[in-house]
């Protein structure tokens, strides 16, 4: 009988834990959320009428594969950010997010812009950018509830 109630314990410390970590990780704010909801959807309209200005291929790790480009276009309505030949890693609770860290030398988000849920595990897609795009240099593919990186994209 002790046994049962000590292994029900552990696993009721491990879940409390874990719910822990996980609401901690979902509270925490990016610098801002830009707003998607307006957008042009025809890349060809988008090809025609803009200028690339940075770009960066996805970058993965052992476990979280990630592949295609992250292309920055300044557009006449404005900065987007356009993933071409894109796929990774399918995941839970999965954001796309600008950092303002350089990624290749420390893989932590530090201060971000949320662009928001990522839209597709596989294939083209496009967001808005906020207006202070230049300020960030990495493309980040974050599971926001386990606080795990995906991919990213160095933007050069």
């Amino acid at each position: 009988m002790n046994k049962k109630i000590i292994a029900f314990g552990l696993i009721g410390l491990v879940l409390l834990v874990v719910g822990v970590y996980v609401l901690r990780n979902i509270r925490r704010q990016p610098m801002a959320v830009v707003d998607q909801t307006s957008m042009i959807v025809d890349k060809k309209e988008l090809m025609q009428n803009s200028t690339q200005e940075k770009s960066g291929s996805f970058v993965g790790d052992a476990f979280h594969k990630g592949n295609g480009e992250a292309v920055v276009y300044q557009t006449a309505s404005g900065p987007m950010l356009a993933f071409e030949n894109f796929s990774v890693t399918v995941g839970p609770d999965v954001f796309v997010y600008l950092s303002k860290n350089d990624f290749s030398v420390k893989r932590e988000l530090g201060e971000f812009v949320s662009l928001g849920k990522i839209k597709e595990f596989k294939g083209d897609q496009m967001y808005n950018l906020p207006e202070n795009y230049q300020d960030f240099k990495t493309v980040a593919i974050w599971c926001r509830a386990f606080g795990v990186l995906f991919a990213y994209a160095p933007l050069d």
